[in-house]
């Protein structure tokens, strides 16, 4: 016997028609939808508040990193809704294929059957990337991070094989629901507990840019500039709630780094004293160019026929921020990377046709300050400066913010015309 649809069920009234009611159903699921798949607050309200006026219904809507909460109808004769929701993660392939659904429908290019059957394959469908894609793509990103942190060949090689261990503990833990609370903590355990080992073994190894670069992927640097972008719109509620969440994976990844460090320096023996890097070759940066937007073309689950797109994303955004650092500083140099991703996806959103978050997710990714956030709490608790670490802090909501008035400006000079 099929289990009842608490949706269905409160949005079925008597006193509502049935189109009426199977449109507020579709409604809702597409919130879940984009929820799930890693839009925020601001796309899916719009998206929902679209589809609902082109099914003549009169809708309010309230998305929370936790929760959706809504209501269809007039004061006085609302229907009222409440969706619980976890987090979501980003899935830019399956955001792809919601904003194709999307113009089909705002331009009544499908009927409501139709869609409903599209969204439901959607919401059901499960499309987990195979462990020998996934692995290696933690193994690349953290090879680039460790090439842009300054590191030299073994840290780059040493930040791989860790990279890679670090990703496959999040995929297990990711999968259990009673464990996916201590993904960060452990990854960050493990992460740096092989640094330690490994740099009191090899001589100058620099044990923090290994331990950092090995687990950039799972440092919420993103969520941050969402969450400051989320509060500079408007949208208080979530952004302070989703600048909470990313404060929380910082002090988890922080505190897990901590006590690896401890733990592996009491096994192995102190880390040798770190000599300086010698300087990689050019092409390391070229190469490292290339391996991160394959990275994270598999770790954002992009569709093959928009992987062009994550590479042009990342080469604007780096070289965007190395002329804004050139011209204004580190942190402010930001807001130039950010400002020509933002153009650029609008432009693309524009004359392609094309989700502008196709190029401004994996564009961020590649500009966001949780290097800097990490670097602050390993400063607060290995050495112990209590000033340095505020004044890095300080510099992570810095770089937040140039990242997310440089979206706003872009969204302001060149608007994508798009909900996604």
């Amino acid at each position: 016997m099929a289990e009842p649809d608490p949706i269905r069920e409160r949005l079925a009234s008597e006193a509502t028609p049935p189109v009426e009611r199977t449109a507020m159903e579709f409604v809702v699921r597409l919130g879940m939808a984009l929820h799930r798949h890693g839009a925020h607050a601001q796309r899916i309200e719009s998206a929902m508040t679209a589809v609902a006026r082109r099914f003549g219904l009169i809708g309010q809507f309230f998305a929370l990193p936790m929760s959706i909460h809504g209501a269809f109808g007039p004061l006085g004769g609302q229907t009222v809704f409440l969706v619980r929701t976890e987090p979501g993660t980003q899935d830019l392939g399956r955001l792809a294929t919601l904003d194709a659904l999307l113009v089909q429908v705002a331009g009544a290019g499908i009927s409501l059957s139709d869609a409903r059957r599209e969204l439901t394959r959607l919401l059901t469908e499960r499309r987990a990337l195979k462990p020998w894609l996934e692995l290696p793509s933690f193994a690349l990103a953290a090879a680039s991070a460790s090439v842009f942190l300054g590191g030299g060949a073994r840290e780059v090689a040493a930040a791989a094989g860790i990279g890679l261990v670090a990703g496959a503990i999040a995929r297990v833990l990711g999968a259990r629901r009673d464990a996916s609370v201590l993904t960060e903590a452990i990854a960050g355990f493990v992460a740096a507990f092989a640094a330690a080992g490994l740099g009191a073994t090899y001589d100058g190894l620099a044990v923090g840019k290994v331990t950092l670069a090995s687990i950039v992927y799972l440092l919420p640097g993103f969520m941050l500039t969402t969450a400051v972008t989320e509060i500079a719109t408007r949208h208080l509620a979530s952004g302070t709630a989703r600048f909470a969440g990313a404060c929380a994976v910082f002090l988890a990844l922080a505190f897990g780094a901590a006590l690896g460090w401890r733990i592996g320096a009491a096994a192995f023996g102190e880390p040798r004293l770190a000599t300086p890097a010698t300087a990689l070759p050019g092409i390391a940066v070229v190469a490292a160019l290339i391996a991160a937007p394959c990275a994270y073309s598999l770790l954002l689950r992009v569709m093959r026929r928009d992987v062009a797109l994550v590479f042009c994303a990342c080469l604007v955004a780096f070289a965007g921020a190395r002329l804004g650092s050139a011209l204004l500083g580190h942190e402010l140099g930001a807001f130039c990377g950010s400002l020509l991703v933002g153009l650029l996806a609008n432009t693309i959103a524009r004359t392609l046709n094309r989700p502008a978050s196709l190029v401004l997710v994996p564009g961020l990714f590649l500009l966001v300050p949780g290097s800097l956030g990490f670097t602050s709490l390993e400063v607060l608790i290995q050495q112990q400066d209590v000033i340095a670490g505020v004044a890095n802090a300080f510099r992570v909501v810095l770089v937040a913010t140039a990242l997310a008035a440089g979206v706003l400006v872009a969204n302001v000079v060149l608007p994508s015309r798009r909900v996604l």
